[in-house]
Order: structure tokens, then C-alpha cells, then sequence
């Protein structure tokens, strides 16, 4: 049986999304069987960010292959399906869109069949898959309702102001189960300066707090372009992130999770100090060609002097020579200096940025073998009689 998630929050825009999205990605990443169902059958969230994709518009095409939505399989004429076709995004990472064609309005249903979700998800799908991710509606709905009777945890996504403090109150009031689930809830786009605060937050929130997630800008930047995440070392901090909340979230997968985690800080590290050790050369190369450019200026202005001190040693067509010479190797040599130290500036500017994010790399590397001891301490901890 996999393991199933449902991703929460009371209102829109606290990145629930996105986060379900890059949860699915990294798990996919990390070779476990992943299924994404978009439950948002209002605002159809999930679905935008793959409505682009090629299966997907073979859906509408001629010569058409079939993708099951969630309002299909929920409320469609065929109650109980003998094979789903889900949108597969890549080999590990299978997506069940809210819908296909985004032209078409789709009534909204207010009651769903218990025994009709129940042969579709917990039978049907179940068994192909590792991990279940179901992207809720924000607030209240009958298919959240239904949903938390089959989830095995919940995350509730929720920003740092009172209105969304307000609204995940109303959802735990609203939805019972989340009394009795396994519940978590995690504060996203929260600022570098905010991290430690929320992350010490344990007995002032409303479910067990799970790490923050700072905002990056490659989320927004996703979003705007409506373009899946990236869940590599291209994104590290984001994965970072993504991974610690993963290894919160499940546990039982924590030894995988813990490998892909090492091995992409380990290769990024190393790429890095490879990137640094190339910018030393540069540099080397840089302030060679400016010290080799400055002598020549040097020498020649020297020339220049020796030549106005003692101006009976040369006759004076070849003086006049001899100074345009002088004059053309200051301003070749000039030339060839500005050039070495604008290349010099941009290197060291470059080197800032690799230093910069070898630091944030070996931040990473220590949150990642600190969340490793942590978890084994605790199972330690549990198996002590």
C-alpha cells in the first residue's frame, strides 16, 4: 500500500501548489512511484502547470490519448473504471490533472460517492504507486472531506500573518480528522531573517511545525512562467528545502531520501570547488596579463624620461621615432590593462558568487547530516524499552 498525503491550507496563495509539486518532483527524483491528484476541481491549480504538456495536448487532438481528470473520475458516467490513464511527466512521476480543457466549465458536484473514491484511489491507483500527494482545495470542500477519510497524513501549508493563522483554525474546525490524522503544518515564504524564529516555534502552533520554507525566487519565477520547479543541484537551496520537509513527512523513506540528498549536496560541492579552481587559474592568467602590461607601461615611461633628460644621445628624427614608439606601447599596453581589469573585476565578482554558494552549499550538507542524526537518534530513542 503506498503512502498517502494531503496538502491543506486555509486560503489561497500560501504556495500549497508549488510545494505539492515540488514534493512530487524531488520523491520521483529519489525512484519512488509518485501520483499527484489534483483535487482543486475550482480553481484547478496543479492542472495549469501541465497544460502544456505533450500527452496533454494529444488529450484534445485528433488521434487522442485519453487522460482521466479528477472531476471524470469523481463525477463521470463511469462509476467505476477498469483502467485510469494518468499524464505521465516522467517515468516515476504520474499526474491525474482536475482538468484537460481548460475552455470547457465543468459543473461542480456537491456530493461524491464513499465506495466510488474508494475503488478508484485506495483500489485502483493504490496499488501501481509508492507515494499518493493529493492537492486540496484551499478552505473548505466535499472532496477535502472525503479525502481526509483516506489519507494517512496531512500537511497544512500556512504563511506568517494572522489572516492565514485565522484560516487554518477554521479548517481544523471545519475538518475533524485532522484531530485524529497525523498533522502537520509548515510556514512558507518565510524571509532568511524569519527562519530561526519560525523554526523554534513548537507549543505556539496549531500542528506539530515542521521546517520553514524560505522564499525563493525560483518558485515565483516558476510560477510566472508557469513552469514545473527544478529539483537539482541547478535549485539547491529549494531542494534543501523540499528535502528537509520530505524526510518530516515521510520517514519511512528517510535512508533514500538521505542518500539523494548527500549525493546532490556532495556533486554540487564538488562542482563548485572545480568552478573555484578554474576561477583561480583565470585570475592567475588576469593579473599576470595586468602586471605584464603595467611593466611595459613603466618601461616605457621611463624611456621617455631617460630620453628628456639626455636629449643630445639621439638625433632627432630617430627621437621623434623612438617617442611615437614609446607612445603607441603606453596605449597598446593601457588598452591590454583596461581589458585585464574589467575580465579581473568580473572574475572576482564571479568568485564572490561560487564563494558565496559554496557557503550556503555547506550550510545545506550540515542541515542535511544533522537532520540524518536527528533521525536515527529518534528511532533510537523509540526502540529503547
Amino acid at each position: 500500500m503506498p503512502v498517502s498525503l494531503a496538502i491543506l491550507s486555509g486560503k489561497g496563495g500560501s504556495g500549497k501548489t508549488i510545494l505539492s509539486i515540488s514534493l512530487a518532483l524531488l520523491l520521483a527524483a529519489c525512484e519512488y512511484r509518485v501520483l499527484l491528484i489534483d483535487c482543486d476541481i475550482a480553481t484547478h491549480s496543479s492542472a495549469y502547470f501541465f497544460k502544456d504538456h505533450p500527452l496533454n495536448r494529444q488529450s484534445n487532438g485528433e488521434n487522442s490519448i485519453h487522460i482521466h481528470t479528477t472531476h471524470e473520475l469523481m463525477y463521470g458516467s463511469d462509476m467505476y473504471p477498469s483502467t485510469i490513464n494518468p499524464l505521465k511527466v516522467s517515468s516515476n512521476f504520474d499526474f491525474i490533472p482536475s482538468r484537460v480543457d481548460f475552455l470547457i466549465d465543468h459543473p461542480q458536484c456537491e456530493s461524491i460517492s464513499k465506495s466510488r473514491f474508494d475503488h478508484i484511489f485506495n483500489y485502483n491507483l493504490a496499488k501501481d504507486y509508492d507515494i499518493i500527494i493529493y492537492d486540496c482545495q484551499s478552505g473548505y470542500s466535499v472532496v477535502t472531506e472525503l479525502v481526509l477519510q483516506y489519507t494517512h497524513r496531512v500537511l497544512t501549508v500556512i504563511e506568517a500573518d494572522l489572516i492565514s493563522k485565522y484560516a487554518l483554525l477554521t479548517l481544523k474546525d471545519k475538518f475533524k480528522q485532522l484531530s485524529t490524522l497525523p498533522t502537520y503544518q509548515v510556514f512558507n515564504k518565510v524571509t532568511e531573517k524569519e527562519y530561526d524564529l519560525y523554526s523554534k516555534l513548537h507549543d505556539e502552533t496549531i500542528f506539530t511545525n515542521l521546517t520553514p520554507i524560505i522564499f525563493h525566487w525560483s518558485i515565483k519565477g516558476a510560477f510566472v512562467r508557469n513552469q514545473l520547479p527544478s529539483m537539482d543541484a541547478t535549485n539547491l537551496m529549494l531542494t534543501n528545502s523540499i528535502y528537509l520537509l520530505a524526510v518530516d513527512l515521510f520517514p519511512e523513506h528517510k535512508h533514500q531520501l538521505h542518500s539523494f540528498a548527500l549525493n546532490l549536496m556532495e556533486n554540487a560541492i564538488k562542482d563548485s570547488d572545480d568552478k573555484l579552481k578554474d576561477i583561480k587559474e583565470k585570475r592567475k592568467n588576469y593579473n599576470l596579463g595586468i602586471a605584464i602590461s603595467a611593466m611595459f607601461i613603466v618601461l616605457a615611461l621611463s624611456l621617455i624620461s631617460i630620453a628628456s633628460i639626455f636629449p643630445d644621445i639621439f638625433s632627432l628624427p630617430f627621437a621623434l621615432a623612438f617617442l611615437i614608439s614609446l607612445m603607441m606601447t603606453i596605449a597598446l599596453a593601457s588598452g591590454v590593462l583596461i581589458v585585464f581589469s574589467q575580465k579581473n573585476k568580473a572574475i572576482n565578482k564571479e568568485r564572490s558568487v561560487y564563494i558565496d554558494k559554496r557557503k550556503k552549499l555547506e550550510t545545506a550538507l550540515y542541515e542535511v547530516t544533522e537532520k540524518l542524526k536527528c533521525t536515527y537518534n529518534t528511532l533510537e530513542e523509540i526502540s529503547v524499552p
